[in-house]
C-alpha cells in the first residue's frame, strides 16, 4: 500500500530496480561505516544519471505519529512493521543486544589527546 506523506513525499518512493538496488548498497554501506546497529535513515538525492549521493544520516528514530519511520512503517502491507508493533520490536531487539567494541571511540577535546 503506498501513501504520500507531508510534503508530497510517496512512501515507498517510485523507483526502478536498478534505483533501488544502488540505494540499498549505499544505505547499508553507510550503515555499516557508521558503526550503526539497530536504526539508521539516510536522505539521498539522485543525480540526472541516476547515481544517488548521501545527503545526511539520520542515526536517531523518531516515533511521533509524523514521523518518518512512522509513515514508512504505516505505508507497508504488514502488520509486523505498523507502529506501535514495530516501535516495541525496536524496542525489545536493542535491550537484548550486547555490545561490543574493538576500538574506543573519543569525542570532542579528547578527540585531539
Amino acid at each position: 500500500v503506498a501513501g504520500v506523506a507531508s510534503g508530497g513525499r510517496h512512501c515507498p518512493a517510485d523507483v526502478d530496480n536498478t534505483l533501488a538496488a544502488k540505494l540499498a548498497d549505499a544505505a547499508f554501506k553507510a550503515h555499516t561505516a557508521l558503526g550503526c546497529r539497530h536504526y539508521s535513515l539516510y536522505d539521498f538525492r539522485v543525480d540526472p544519471h541516476g547515481e544517488p549521493f548521501l545527503l545526511e544520516a539520520c542515526l536517531y528514530c523518531s516515533f511521533s505519529p509524523k514521523s518518518v519511520i512512522v509513515t514508512m512503517a504505516n505505508a507497508a502491507d504488514d502488520a509486523n512493521l505498523q507502529h506501535p508493533k514495530l516501535f516495541a520490536d525496536f524496542a525489545a531487539r536493542a535491550a537484548a543486544s550486547k555490545v561490543t567494541t574493538t576500538r574506543q571511540q573519543n569525542f570532542g577535546m579528547k578527540s585531539r589527546a
